[in-house]
């Protein structure tokens, strides 16, 4: 059996967790969005030396640019970018993963009013949607690389979103000293190659009391969901998270886990949901 030495860490003290057949890669459009990847079988390992969990093969940067640029599309999606948005902001309460998004911030801080928050990997704007329904008088920005999706969350929410990736944006001049009162990342964190650079760069945004809402896919779903899951087959999902790894790593980047949890979603995924604050030792 072949090791894959782990790209977080470079262990070799890594074990294969599930193999995905060629065919159900096929089935979930991966011929379409990382052609080369077609006709290749997809596996996921663990690495024991740091709790990590990663994919085989992995995107190049090139092919995540190709990616992005076909994710959102109509062809892919088979609804336009107007038509998601309203569709997901139309959900009933009782299946609005948003709206429960925003009742665990709140839960943890109630008195929370914050003048400006930055949503990272933004989308559509969905979830800028339903802040800006209970804080409607803060300044809403976004990052989001897929233009169409970056457009609809402008003008939809009239917020100011930047069309790019997160490492462009703040090398910007004019957002380089800009610190933001609520940071939120959402299912993001599992599509960055190099998570440990990420997370120091939202700390940069971060002020003293700075909230950051942080919300990844948690390893439990290797266990309850079916091994041909949309989630495992996914090409751009390079990582999967335990507590373990982020308590460390997150600590080691100079956050603090204020609060965390495991939440299953309405559509039966697990989810590892912190709120984080900076360290100020």
């Amino acid at each position: 059996m072949i090791h894959h030495s782990c790209p977080n860490c470079c262990s070799l003290n890594t074990k294969l967790i599930i193999g995905i057949p060629e065919l159900a890669m096929e089935f979930q459009g991966v011929n379409f969005l990382v052609p080369e990847h077609t006709g290749k079988k997809r596996e996921w390992y663990y690495c024991h030396e740091c709790s990590i969990y990663f994919s085989i093969p992995r995107l190049t940067e090139k092919q995540i640019h190709y990616m992005y640029e076909h994710y959102r599309s109509e062809v892919y999606r088979q609804e336009s970018p107007d038509e998601y948005f309203d569709r997901i902001t139309r959900l009933p309460e009782s299946e609005s993963e948003n709206l429960a998004k925003l009742k665990y911030i709140l839960k943890y801080n109630p008195l929370l009013n914050p003048n400006s928050c930055l949503d990272i990997g933004c989308g559509a704007g969905v979830f800028i949607n339903t802040l800006k329904s209970h804080w409607n008088s803060c300044s809403f920005y976004g990052v989001e690389p897929s233009k169409n999706f970056a457009t609809v969350a402008q003008e939809r929410n009239k917020a100011n979103i930047f069309c790019g990736y997160f490492h462009d944006y703040i090398l910007l001049e004019a957002t380089l000293h800009v610190k933001f009162d609520l940071i939120t990342c959402c299912q993001v964190l599992e599509h960055v190659p190099d998570p440990v650079t990420f997370l120091k760069s939202i700390l940069n945004k971060m002020h003293s009391s700075s909230i950051l809402y942080l919300e990844v896919p948690d390893s439990s779903d290797f266990s309850d969901l079916p091994k041909n899951h949309s989630r495992f087959t996914e090409p751009s999902h390079l990582w999967y998270f335990s507590y373990d790894y982020l308590q460390k790593t997150l600590r080691d980047c100079g956050l603090i886990i204020e609060h965390y949890c495991i939440c299953e979603t309405v559509r039966k995924r697990n989810n590892l949901q912190l709120i984080l604050k900076r360290n100020s030792k």
